[in-house]
Order: C-alpha cells, then sequence, then structure tokens
C-alpha cells in the first residue's frame, strides 16, 4: 500500500479554495466550519440543500 500524502496549510488557503469550488459551482451562499474535531460545508445548489460533514472517531477508552 502506498503511504498518503497529507497537505497542511493556513486556514486562509482551504477557505480561498472552498470560495473557488463554490464560485465554479455558481454558489451565492454557503456556510462552513472545521475544527478539531471535524468540519462541514453546507450549501444549496440548484434549489437543494446538501451538507458534506466529516468526524473525527472517537477515541476507544
Amino acid at each position: 500500500m502506498f503511504p498518503v500524502k497529507r497537505y497542511y496549510g493556513s486556514p486562509e488557503i482551504y477557505e480561498r479554495k472552498l470560495a473557488e469550488v463554490m464560485k465554479r459551482f455558481q454558489v451565492d451562499s454557503y456556510n462552513f466550519n472545521w475544527d478539531r474535531w471535524g468540519c462541514w460545508v453546507e450549501f444549496r445548489f440548484q434549489g437543494e440543500l446538501y451538507r458534506f460533514e466529516h468526524k473525527r472517531p472517537e477515541p476507544r477508552g
């Protein structure tokens, strides 16, 4: 199996990339949040509301 290359950058870089993607899809309004436990993006595209979410797994204790 090949190693996974991870990309790290400042929040401004990822916010700019998100804005570029939303502009490409012609989405005028969207919400997003990310923190150390997960992230989500919510937007309306062609009249439908979409929400993409990712959460870190809970630690096993």
